[in-house]
């Protein structure tokens, strides 16, 4: 199932729209004719809406050692001071629960082994947090829909050129020295005959 925005109203630039149907969700920036796939979701399902909006965002280098930070993010003339504590989780072990904290206590391989479904959740929760830090799916989704649209002879230059488009857009390149025309490699990017 994928769901299109054909109207924004008068949302902000920034809206970030999340839509779940069932156990699917996916959140996006607000864009007009843009698809959200909700891939394995049943239509049946009803769908939730939820409009939301950053008011602000940073990253933090960790200290070995170090379990409070304080962290400071600065959005539009606006400065917010968040105290967040990092640690290890508690191991877990034994077979009793744990009545304090209502959460029932596993084997430590049984509930963290590199096959378990809480490391496979954090492994991909991560994933794809990277990816969408760092907009890698929309950009890809982007390139590859013009890719099947104009059908270009050589698909893999295109995606080169079209990847070079949007780290010069990202990167905002002086257009100085952009590689070697010759061979249409960006600068420091050798091409194997």
């Amino acid at each position: 199932m994928e769901i299109i925005v054909v109207e924004t109203g008068n949302l902000p630039a920034d809206t970030i729209i999340s839509f779940h149907s069932g156990g699917v969700r996916r959140h996006a920036q607000v864009q007009m004719n843009k698809a959200i796939s909700l891939s394995s979701a049943v239509s049946s399902e009803p769908v939730r809406v939820d409009l939301m909006s950053q008011i602000g965002s940073t990253t933090f280098d960790m200290v070995p050692g170090q379990e409070i930070y304080d962290v400071q993010i600065g959005s539009e003339g606006r400065s917010m001071r968040l105290k967040v504590q990092i640690r290890e989780a508690p191991s877990r072990s034994g077979t009793d629960p744990d009545v304090s904290s209502g959460v029932l206590s596993l084997d430590e391989g049984e509930l963290n082994g590199p096959g378990s479904p809480s490391r496979k959740l954090q492994t991909a929760l991560s994933m794809r947090s990277y990816l969408d830090n760092h907009d890698v799916l929309r950009n890809v989704q982007d390139m590859l829909e013009e890719l099947v649209i104009n059908r270009p002879a050589d698909p893999l230059e295109f995606m080169i050129n079209k990847l070079e488009q949007v780290c010069g857009d990202v990167g905002g390149t002086d257009g100085d020295d952009d590689g070697d025309a010759a061979s249409g490699a960006p600068k420091g990017v050798a091409i194997a005959p």
